[in-house]
């Protein structure tokens, strides 16, 4: 009889581990679950949040991009315009001076 108590004893301790490893599985199941949700939700997962950033970047760096080349040509036309300018009153003195 006892031999048969020690071994209802183990099984018991036995059957009382093995529900504590799967309560523990359906905790770490669960964990998952919402770590998953926090990374791949389309609307406010790390996924969507970086795909916003990043869109965000390339729509900011092409405004920059943007403003610089204007910047450019606007800097073109004034130089354009300076040298348009030399010429014409480099020719008008040198019309007056031979004229004159």
């Amino acid at each position: 009889m006892e031999r048969g108590g020690k071994e209802i004893c183990m099984m018991t301790t036995l059957n009382v581990k093995v529900e504590k490893v799967l309560q523990n599985q359906v905790e770490v199941q669960e964990d998952i679950t919402m770590i998953k949700e926090a990374v791949y939700n389309p609307d406010s997962g790390l996924y969507s949040r970086l795909k916003f950033l990043e869109n965000t970047i390339i729509t900011n760096g092409e405004l920059r991009i943007a403003t610089v080349e204007q910047t450019v040509n606007t800097i073109k036309k004034i130089q354009w315009m300076v040298i348009g300018s030399a010429v014409m009153t480099l020719t008008a003195l040198m019309v007056k001076f031979v004229l004159t």
